[in-house]
Formats: C-alpha cells, sequence, structure tokens
C-alpha cells in the first residue's frame, strides 16, 4: 500500500553544477513547518524526466520541479519541462535561470499552463527556495485533494444517475446519498479551507467585481487588515490606481481566455501605511456549472526579495561607477578562459590599449609569466588562498613594469569573476632596492666596523649590535636582543648614561664622552662613547645608535707616551745636569792636573791632589750613567750574537748568584744578529740579574730566554714607540716579591728605588732604560706582588753583512803626550774652561785664541784664519750653538780641523757635529794628556 502522500512532499531539482544542488540539498534537507521534503537532484534533462516517469509509476508524484534552464550537455531545461508537464499536468515547475536568453512568454508558451509555472533568477536566497517550496507544495496537495475530492463526486453523481435511470424507488436513498456526499464536500472543503489557512501565502478569492468574498489568515497578516476588514474591500482599494488598472487587465485576460495569470513586483498599502512588494498568481473560479464566478489568487511576500535585489542593483551601481570612475588601475577577469572581461578607463590608460583592445585580451597576454604560471595564480585567487601577486606586466608600448596585483573572487549577474586591483610599483620597487642596498650597505658598514655599535629601540631595549661588540664585551646578540643593557653600565656612571639618553631621545647627538662599561666576564674597560637618535621615516623618533669605541689601547698608548715624555724629559734634564757638571769637573780635574805638573811624589798635598782627581773620576763616572740613561753616552756598536753575549756572562751569573736560586737559560737557536755595544748590553743583563737576585732573598728561579720574533702591526698598534719588523727577544724573569701598580709606574725613573738607604742609586733600570733606547730597543716589565717579575727586551735584527759606524774617541794615553807650535782656537761659555785650556794648551807650546760663543768664534776665525791650525769647539753654548758654528766654519773652509769638546758622547748631540766633518771627539771631564795627545794627532794626521 502506498503511503499517503500528505505526509511528506516530493521535490525534483535539476542543474548541471553540483554546487547548485548542493544548496538545494542543504536548503530543504530538513522538515520546515510541517513538511517534510523528499528531493532528489538530477544533474541533467533526461535523467530528471526519467525520475518524473519513475515517480508516476511509483504512484508517488512529485510536487514541485526546479529546472535549470542552460544545461552543459544534453537538452536544456525548457525541454526538461515540457516533457515533464506531459507526464504530469499536475506538478508545480519552477524555471531557474542566471540569463535572460529565454524569456518568460516563450517558456508559458512552451509549457502551459501558466497557473503551474513559476519563474526564479539566480543567484536565489534559501528563504526564496524554502518558500517556493513549502507553498508549490501545499498548493499541490491541496489540488490532488480536489481532484480526489472531484473524482469522488463525479463517481457518486453517476451512481445517483444510473440510480434513478433504474429505478425511482432509489430516490431517497440517493438523496440521502446527495446529503452525504454533501456533508463530505463540506468536510473536503473545510479540509481545504484549513490548508490554506496555514500556508504562508496569501489566498483570496474575489467576486467578478474584484470584491473579497474570501482570505485566509496570510494574507490578512501580509495586509495588515483583519478578516472583516477584508471581506468589504475590494481588492484595489489597498493598491495604487496603477497596480489596479493592471490587476484588472490581468483579470479580465483570464477572464476571457481562462488561463492563469501572474503580476509580479506590485506594491499595496497595509493598514499602518507601511508598503509590502507582492507577486500574484491568479486563475478563473467557476461555479458547479462551470460558469465563472469570480478569482481565487495566491500572492506572495517578494518585498525583502525586491529590497535584496534593489540592493545588489544599486550595489552593482556603485561598482560600476568606483570601477569607471576610480584612478586606480582595475581588470575584472574570467578565471576559466583568463579573458580580461572588463577594464576601466584608468587600466587602458595604464597599459595603454583603448577599451575594446584590452578587453580583447586575456591576462597572459600581459602577464610575463608562463601561461601554466598564471593559470595556477588564478586558482590561488580564486579559491582566496592567495590574494596578494607581484607580477610583471607588459604595456602597449612594449615595456615591462613591476606591478602589485590585489585579486579576488567576485560575482557579478551570477557569473563568477577575478577582480583585480593593479598598482605600478616601478618606482616604488626601486626605492625599495635603493634602500635595500642602502641598508646592505650600511648594515656591511656596521658589520666591518671595528668599533661596537648598538642600536636601541624607543624603550632602550637591544634591538641590534654588531660582531665588534661581542668580540670586546662577550655578549651575542641573541642574548641581549630585546633587553635592556644596564648589565653592562658601572653604578658610578648611571647619572651620566642617563643623561647621554636623554640628549639623544632630545635628538641631540654627542660624541666623545669617556666612561666605562663592564664586559660580560666582569672586567670594567675605558669606552668612548657617541649617540645619536634613531628616526623613521616620518622623522619621528623610535631608538638610537650607540658607538662606543674601546680605548683601552688608547689609554694605553697614552700611558706609554705620558711615560716616554716624561723619561725624555727626565733624560734630558739628567744629560743637562750631567753636561754642566762634567764642566765642573773638567775645572776641578784639569786645576788638580796643573798643580800635580809641579809636585813630586811625596812632597805636600801629592796624596790629596791624587784623591781630588779620583773623585772627580767617580763624578765623572756618575754622570756617564746619567748620560748612559739620557741616551747620550758613547757607544761601540757592532753586530753582535745576543747568544754569545749572554753565554760569556753565564759562568759569572752561575757563580755570583747565590745557589737557593736555580738559574735556567732557554737560548734560542739561529738567533739573528743585532747592533749593539758589547759591553752597554752585559751590563742591562747584569743590573737585571742583580735586580732579579734581590728581589729573591730566599730563593727561588731565574730564568733567562732569547728568540727570534716578529713584530706586526697589531703589536706596534698597542705600543707607540715599536716598529713592525724582526726583532731579538731577550727576556729574564724572577720568583721574586715582585711590584705593585705603583710601583710599575716608577721603575725606571732616574734615582727611584725600593731598597734600603745605602743599598742602591736608584739608576740601574734608568741605565737599563736609556740603553736599550739607545739602541731602538723597546723595554716592557710585567710584575705581580707574591708572584715574580719578567723584563723583555725587544733590539731589532740586523743582516750580517751590516757594518757598525766607527766614532773616533779619545786614545787611551800611552806616556806623555807631545805639544807642538800651532795656534788653536778654543770656544766654549765657560770662563774657567776657557782659562784652564789657555794654561794647559800654552804650557805645551800651543798658542790659544779663545771665543766665549759661536758668532765671536767666526768672527774671530775669519780675521785669524791663515794663522788658526785647529778649533776646539764646545757643542753646548748660548746663542749661536757649536752645531751651527762648525756648520759655518766648515763653510768658510772645508778644511778647518775641528776638535769637538762636550759633556755629552758621540753618539748623543755630538754625532750629527762628526757626520758633518770634524776631525774629532774628546768628551768631558778629559785628562790633559788625553787632550794633549788627540790634538797633536789631529794636526800630525791632517
Amino acid at each position: 500500500m502506498k503511503p499517503d502522500l500528505s505526509d511528506r512532499v516530493r521535490i525534483l531539482a535539476v542543474d548541471d553544477d553540483q554546487n547548485v544542488l548542493d544548496l538545494y540539498e542543504e536548503f530543504l534537507s530538513s522538515p520546515i513547518s510541517t513538511y517534510q521534503f523528499d528531493l532528489t537532484l538530477c544533474h541533467q534533462s533526461e535523467t530528471a524526466v526519467e525520475a518524473v516517469r519513475m515517480a508516476i509509476e511509483d504512484e508517488e508524484p512529485f510536487a514541485a520541479a526546479f529546472l535549470d534552464i542552460r544545461m552543459d550537455s544534453g537538452p536544456d531545461g525548457v525541454w526538461a519541462a515540457e516533457q515533464i508537464r506531459t507526464l504530469d499536468p499536475n506538478i508545480e515547475i519552477v524555471m531557474v535561470t542566471a540569463h535572460n536568453d529565454v524569456g518568460p512568454e516563450e517558456i508559458v508558451s512552451r509549457v502551459p499552463p501558466a497557473g503551474k509555472l513559476l519563474y526564479i533568477r539566480k543567484p536565489f536566497t534559501p528563504e526564496e527556495i524554502k518558500q517556493f517550496a513549502v507553498a508549490l507544495g501545499a498548493k499541490w496537495q491541496q489540488e490532488i485533494q480536489l481532484l480526489k475530492i472531484q473524482a469522488q463526486l463525479e463517481g457518486h453523481v453517476e451512481e445517483r444517475a444510473t440510480d434513478l435511470i433504474k429505478t425511482n424507488e432509489q430516490m431517497t436513498r440517493e438523496i440521502e446519498e446527495r446529503r452525504r456526499a454533501e456533508e463530505e464536500l463540506r468536510e473536503s472543503d473545510e479540509k481545504y479551507r484549513t490548508i490554506l489557512e496555514n500556508i504562508e501565502e496569501g489566498y483570496f478569492e474575489v467576486d467578478l467585481a474584484g470584491n473579497f468574498t474570501y482570505v485566509n489568515d496570510s494574507l490578512c497578516r501580509i495586509s495588515g487588515y483583519n478578516w472583516e476588514e477584508l471581506i468589504n474591500m475590494n481588492n484595489r482599494d489597498y493598491t495604487t490606481p496603477e497596480t489596479a488598472k493592471e490587476m484588472y487587465q490581468v483579470f479580465s485576460k483570464t477572464y476571457q481566455t481562462g488561463e492563469p495569470a501572474k503580476i509580479v513586483n506590485y506594491d499595496i498599502f497595509r493598514k499602518d501605511g507601511s508598503t509590502r512588494t507582492l507577486e500574484l498568481s491568479a486563475s478563473l473560479l467557476a461555479n458547479s456549472t462551470g460558469e465563472p464566478v469570480g478569482f481565487r489568487g495566491v500572492v506572495r511576500d517578494v518585498t525583502k526579495r525586491k529590497r535584496a535585489e534593489e540592493a545588489l542593483r544599486e550595489s552593482e551601481e556603485r561598482y560600476r561607477s568606483l570601477f569607471k570612475n576610480n584612478h586606480t588601475v582595475m581588470l575584472l577577469i574570467d578565471p576559466e578562459t583568463a579573458d580580461i572581461v572588463d577594464a576601466n578607463p584608468a587600466a587602458c590608460s595604464f597599459y595603454g590599449w583603448g577599451h575594446e583592445e584590452l578587453t580583447s585580451k586575456k591576462i597572459t597576454d600581459i602577464n610575463t609569466l608562463t601561461d601554466e604560471q598564471v593559470y595556477q595564480e588564478i586558482e590561488q585567487a580564486k579559491s582566496e588562498q592567495n590574494q596578494h601577486f607581484l607580477f610583471r606586466h607588459r604595456l602597449a608600448r612594449d615595456e615591462i613594469v613591476d606591478v602589485e596585483v590585489f585579486s579576488g573572487p567576485i560575482v557579478l549577474n551570477g557569473k563568477q569573476l577575478l577582480y583585480s586591483i593593479v598598482h605600478d610599483i616601478t618606482e616604488r620597487k626601486q626605492v625599495i632596492e635603493a634602500l635595500r642596498a642602502s641598508e646592505e650597505k650600511y648594515r656591511t658598514v656596521l658589520e666591518a666596523n671595528p668599533d661596537p655599535v648598538v642600536v636601541y629601540d624607543i624603550d632602550g631595549k637591544v634591538v641590534y649590535y654588531n660582531p665588534a661588540f661581542t668580540r670586546v664585551f662577550g655578549w651575542s646578540l641573541g642574548e641581549r636582543l630585546g633587553k635592556k643593557m644596564d648589565v653592562f653600565v658601572p653604578e658610578e656612571s648611571l647619572p651620566e648614561t642617563q643623561t647621554m639618553i636623554n640628549r639623544v631621545l632630545a635628538g641631540e647627538s654627542f660624541s666623545g664622552i669617556e666612561t666605562r662599561r663592564y664586559t660580560k666576564e666582569g672586567k670594567l674597560i675605558p669606552v668612548s662613547i657617541s649617540g645619536a637618535v634613531l628616526r623613521d621615516m616620518d622623522g619621528n623618533p623610535v631608538g638610537s645608535v650607540i658607538n662606543l669605541r674601546d680605548i683601552s689601547e688608547q689609554k694605553n698608548l697614552e700611558g706609554q707616551l705620558q711615560q716616554a715624555q716624561k723619561m725624555e724629559a727626565v733624560g734630558t734634564l739628567a744629560g743637562g745636569i750631567a753636561h754642566d757638571f762634567n764642566n765642573l769637573l773638567q775645572a776641578i780635574q784639569g786645576y788638580t792636573e796643573l798643580l800635580l805638573m809641579r809636585k813630586k811624589e811625596g812632597e805636600s798635598d801629592w796624596r790629596e791632589l791624587q784623591e781630588v782627581i779620583r773623585a772627580s773620576k767617580r763624578g765623572a763616572e756618575l754622570t756617564q750613567q746619567l748620560l748612559t740613561f739620557s741616551r747620550k753616552v758613547e757607544s761601540k756598536r757592532r753586530p753582535l750574537d745576543l747568544n754569545q753575549e749572554v753565554g760569556e756572562l753565564r759562568e759569572l751569573l752561575e757563580r755570583t748568584i747565590p745557589k737557593m736560586i736555580d738559574v735556567e737559560f732557554k737560548l734560542a737557536d739561529n738567533l739573528k744578529m743585532v747592533n749593539a755595544d758589547s759591553a752597554h748590553l752585559k751590563q742591562v743583563l747584569v743590573n737585571l740579574a742583580v735586580n732579579a737576585k734581590d728581589a729573591m732573598a730566599e730563593g727561588g728561579k731565574l730564568l733567562i730566554e732569547t728568540q727570534s720574533v716578529t713584530l706586526d702591526q697589531e703589536f706596534c698598534r698597542r705600543y707607540a714607540e715599536v716598529k713592525p719588523g724582526d726583532y731579538v727577544l731577550f727576556s729574564i724573569s724572577d720568583t721574586g716579591h715582585g711590584m705593585g701598580k705603583e710601583t710599575l709606574e716608577h721603575i725606571f725613573d732616574p734615582f727611584y728605588t725600593t731598597k734600603e738607604v745605602g743599598k742602591g742609586t736608584g739608576l740601574g733600570l734608568a741605565i737599563v732604560y736609556g740603553i736599550i733606547k739607545n739602541h731602538e730597543g723597546y723595554i716592557t716589565c710585567y710584575s705581580r706582588p707574591e708572584v715574580g717579575t719578567t723584563f723583555r727586551i725587544y733590539l731589532p735584527t740586523i743582516e750580517p753583512e751590516a757594518v757598525p759606524v766607527d766614532v773616533l774617541i779619545v786614545p787611551e794615553p800611552e806616556g806623555l803626550a807631545t805639544g807642538g807650535n800651532e795656534t788653536i782656537l778654543l770656544v766654549d761659555d765657560e770662563e774657567f774652561i776657557r782659562e784652564l785650556g789657555v794654561d794647559v794648551l800654552g804650557r805645551a807650546g800651543y798658542t790659544v785664541l779663545t771665543a766665549n760663543n759661536g758668532e765671536n768664534a767666526l768672527e774671530l776665525y775669519r780675521q785669524e784664519r791663515a794663522r788658526i791650525d785647529l778649533v776646539i769647539l764646545d757643542l753646548i753654548m748660548p746663542g749661536m750653538g757649536g752645531s751651527k758654528c762648525l756648520e759655518e766654519l766648515l763653510t768658510i773652509d772645508p778644511h778647518t780641523r775641528v776638535l769637538i769638546a762636550s759633556g755629552y758622547s758621540p753618539d748623543g748631540p755630538t754625532k750629527g757635529a762628526l757626520d758633518r766633518g770634524a776631525k774629532g771627539f774628546v768628551s768631558k771631564p778629559y785628562d790633559t794628556n788625553q787632550l794633549l795627545q788627540l790634538i797633536r794627532e789631529i794636526l800630525d794626521r791632517n
């Protein structure tokens, strides 16, 4: 037995687009009101027709069919509607389309009757589909029920007619049966009315004049009037005159033709004055004799749909206006074919083609990507996986430009397209490339910058610092990124640091502020800080850039320079004192020697005069030490093997240093040669060894080492007075009590000593310093209290064939010197020296002329040049010095014989004089016998 058709409503949906079929299923899959829909979905017209045929055979017909007009394959929806109408005259057909190529009139003419044919446009809303399904389902159920009742009535009438013909006796029974039939009809009509009262669509019946004879509750709700009010109204009373006229014409045509009619989108006035837009389907109403007695109709409230359509239309109009009038380049593209469907004037101007020519192209024609790549990007935009693209597009003038494209799906007139908003970014890309290159350049500069550089944000947190920062301070960028750097600011520097921060944030730059900062290991190092504000492209402060130069090396060099300047000043002072002291000793020793010449050994005062001479010589030794410190000593340099010099003292050191001190020698093989004075180097070794011995009173270890080293620029950068090159390193280390920082700062100062009174003069290390400097060497000292001390001496090496400069010095006296009868010009600013010279030289038979300065000497020499055989010249004099005087003398006569007499050594200020042509040198204080011997040698040799 077939199920009661009132239990469910069968709906057929036909569309070649699976997405649309899915929408039908989504909209109608769940019960709506009192209806349960049984939905059948078909992709083709033939399949739909076959489904209707099977439904009729199974006596389970469809109530309504939603047919898409256009089909990609097979017959279209109109053909299907014709076939379905032929198979099932009672089915309600709804034609669905997004196009205007088939008009409603053509469809009505091919698929009558119009009362069972509706029309809906894509895209549709869920509410539209649901309303159509409910209304058509209700209508179909009502008509099926009416057909059943009609069939029953016709059967009863036939039976009654047969009974009347057969026998009059059956009249009473027939009347009774008719009464019962009328009752059943009344009940059926009541059921029909109940259905009408419960549908959402408005239902009405009017007489031929248009007066309402019946309305359902839905029409009352739609119009805002109650039942009694509507029954007393004409259907023209709540419409506009235009609509009333149209309704009259439609009803008249229906009256004349009997064909159903439809009025789409007409407005009514509700009782409260508001308007509603309705859609009307009307048909002729006849009595039992078939005579027209009025009209009946179903109205649907389509106000929301109309408003949505109007909003959509307005939106499309706004879009069209925006599209055409926008200065931004805009394209519409068919994602299936890549056709450029539309282009706004800005696009035509940008690409250089007219609208017709541009819209005849595909997007693949202007995109430099391959067609396959373009379609891949289209799919990305279509699915909204990516809506931002960077392409290169061709222009009409064969120019290729960089563009930025924003693209996404858009539905226009039921067609899915892609919108593309195009921006020319050629200039921006050039700016970006320039900015990137600039950033790369400055990053490279920062990365290569030897000074630490930190970039902070506006809150003082680390944004960046360069590798030099990590190298100097120890923190990697990952450790401090996004954090403040308070950790490396000493507490005493916090106020100063805050001042620098305030200056930078106020837009003020600063540089060269010296302070100190901690490294990661906790070491404090001196730094020079410079800073500037970091601004964004709008000029707003966003942070700061700080440069921190490690000036440890600079401070070290400054200390070395100050020490060198101090030592130079002290040396100059010491040399000056020694020079003047030597002049005094010269007078003491010279006059004493004159007195001794008048006495014989054993005579009165002879022994005392000898003591005066010995004291003078001890004074000369002291001044010699001062001159050694001040690097104004006589030096006899020659190529030396430092290992050999150390070896010659090895036995002496091992014999004189106490046994409780272990002496170790580590002498390198193949040591290079140095140009040095053997005696002076041995003096350095002995002085340092003695100091080391004194520092290890309770025993220890003394280590003496030599090795060849090459000092590079990095080493020389830390030590201002050292030049790059090959050196011999001589070091002597002890494990004694060591020295503190304060002591280290003064160890090379003359007369500075930490020994007890009477145990040292304080000149030992000063002499060492002077000797090494005089050899163009460099000496350093490293010491820690209770650990020990190491002296390192660097002496420049020479090639083995290098020959040292010979310096003429006073010969050792060999017996009594002979005098002569020549004339000698003695030039000295000290009167007692001149007087002593006149006495000594005069006793030796020489004629002596004197001058107290260079100017007088030159004047005298010009006058007496013919008889002057020798000039004894002091170098250090007021006014014109001895060097300038020598120059002038040799200018007057290049063969002039000049003997330099000075308190300095020939390696000091006198060396230049010797190089310029002086014939000899005598050091004050000199022995008179030595002086006479040297004078005689020069006179005889020249």
